[in-house]
């Protein structure tokens, strides 16, 4: 079976991690998957590594409204016509503006069209840019939703409407084996605090550098900020960087841009931390949970569906740099309440986010949409 996947972006972000491992999984399974990008970057390089093809959607000057939507639709489009040439029964969209511009159109082409729903459509709908009539309508030309959290599903089926039977939680897994503790925590050396993922703003990296350069402590520490500004917001970088120098904090933070040793930086780690304004999931935490890291992160709706408070890690209120300021004093002082949490924030994400079964699952749900009868697929 030939399988597709929609992507809006060409960089690599914890959404499109995951579709390069949907992706792989297809093809050790014997599919033959393929991928329709708006733009090279760190992601369509990884399918070259990893001999999964790509194309790309036409180049036309997007400043202008009109134009930026005349390229969605000729992408879509394009997208229809390589599935029909090559034959492909279904294909997974990653992301909404993909729903949102080419559900019905690519279903017009007669192909299954899934979504993998990361939290998007709830954060749209409460930032006030997707009515609840226009989030239905795009939806119902999906045959199936794979949501990556469980308020997203309650949202799509009890909120929206939907058919409780096209709509599944599959949660984004988690490879245990890889992201594993390493013992690199302990002895006596400075407290590691690690933030990971791309610079900008609502990912709030600068809320945790505020917090450490007015955070009264003896406790020495220092910070890896791991990540690049590959989504468009080079000034971001370089306000955190400014931020650092007035702060009185440099030489105690360290920029390591993007890097493909994540898994080995997050041992290195006693605490992480995740700022984010807004979080539909929150990869990075449940990654570094599972290295068996203290995990901080604000209590947005991705991480408190991850964390327990209390328990296997703690939440904050987004945007509160006082609080943010007293979880970190209580994990940097206490080394067993950091150890507990850690050991239970592992094992938590080990049994709730196991990768294998979470593969499993997505394979199961395109396999059922490939041998659907047609006239069956919509979502009503």
């Amino acid at each position: 079976m030939n399988v597709g996947f929609i992507n809006k972006y060409g960089g690599l972000g914890g959404g499109e991690v995951a579709l390069l491992d949907h992706a792989r999984d297809a093809k050790q399974q014997g599919w033959r998957p393929w991928v329709a990008l708006r733009g090279r970057g760190e992601l369509s390089r990884r399918l070259d590594r990893e001999g999964i093809p790509y194309s790309l959607w036409p180049e036309i000057a997007t400043e202008r409204y009109i134009t930026h939507v005349a390229r969605q639709v000729l992408g879509q489009l394009r997208t229809g016509i390589t599935a029909i040439r090559r034959r492909t029964g279904v294909l997974w969209v990653y992301t909404l503006e993909d729903v949102l511009l080419g559900s019905w159109l690519l279903r017009a082409c007669w192909r299954r069209v899934l979504y993998r729903a990361q939290g998007e459509v709830v954060a749209s709908q409460a930032g006030g840019m997707l009515s609840a009539r226009t989030a239905r309508l795009v939806l119902r030309a999906c045959h199936g939703i794979a949501t990556t959290t469980l308020y997203e599903r309650r949202h799509l089926v009890e909120e929206l409407g939907l058919p409780a039977e096209r709509v599944r939680y599959i949660p984004l897994g988690i490879d245990c084996r890889r992201f594993s503790p390493g013992g690199g925590s302990g002895g006596d050396r400075p407290i590691q605090i690690g933030v990971f993922g791309r610079l900008i703003t609502f990912k709030g990296q600068h809320m945790l550098l505020e917090a450490l350069g007015t955070m009264r402590t003896e406790q020495p520490y220092c910070v890896m900020v791991v990540g690049d500004c590959s989504f468009g917001e080079p000034q971001y970088a370089a306000r955190l960087r400014e931020m650092c120098q007035r702060l009185g904090i440099g030489d105690r933070v360290q920029f390591l841009g993007f890097r493909d040793d994540v898994p080995d930086l997050m041992r290195q780690c006693h605490i992480i931390v995740s700022c984010s304004s807004h979080e539909t999931f929150g990869l990075n935490v449940a990654e570094g949970m599972a290295c068996g890291v203290c995990a901080i992160a604000s209590r947005t709706r991705g991480p408190s569906e991850i964390i327990d408070h209390g328990r296997t890690g703690l939440l904050f209120p987004p945007g509160d740099v006082a609080a943010l300021q007293a979880a970190l004093n209580t994990a940097m002082a206490d080394a067993p309440l950091r150890a507990s949490l850690a050991k239970a924030g592992r094992r938590s994400i080990c049994e709730r986010y196991d990768a294998d079964r979470s593969r499993a699952e997505l394979r199961q749900f395109t396999a059922e949409a490939g041998d659907e009868p047609r006239a069956e697929g919509n979502c009503r």
